[in-house]
């Protein structure tokens, strides 16, 4: 379903197929308890590498997330996440990396809380 194909864009946009025109894709899989608990785009984006973390953190936040693509997945599985993340809504709300791409997915019975949101 919605991961897989998400698992299969992020891995055809490395094999540079698809969606070239981002530098960078970020796959945020929400039933993930890092993602879950971030307070920070550092959390967020770098949990499991800190060998770059600050030099990539600059260049992307100095960019305003230009050329990057950040994919939410399975807001439906976690859905108070969008409620009680500030992560989340700066980023949704284009108040942290206006100019990225965000990209939500969930099943269709979660679509009207993303829309209320």
């Amino acid at each position: 379903g919605k991961s897989t194909f998400v698992w299969k864009l992020c891995r055809e946009w490395g094999e540079g197929k698809i969606l070239q025109e981002y530098q960078l894709v970020v796959l945020l899989r929400l039933q993930d308890r890092q993602v879950q608990t971030a307070e920070s785009l550092m959390d967020i984006f770098f949990h499991d590498n800190k060998a770059r973390r600050e030099e990539v953190f600059e260049a992307v936040t100095n960019n305003q997330g230009e050329d990057i693509l950040i994919i939410f997945d399975g807001i439906d599985e976690f859905p108070n996440f969008m409620y009680e993340s500030i992560v989340f809504f700066n980023l949704t709300h284009g108040l942290s990396l206006p100019k990225s791409t965000i990209l939500i997915t969930t099943r269709p019975s979660g679509s009207l809380t993303i829309y209320e949101y």
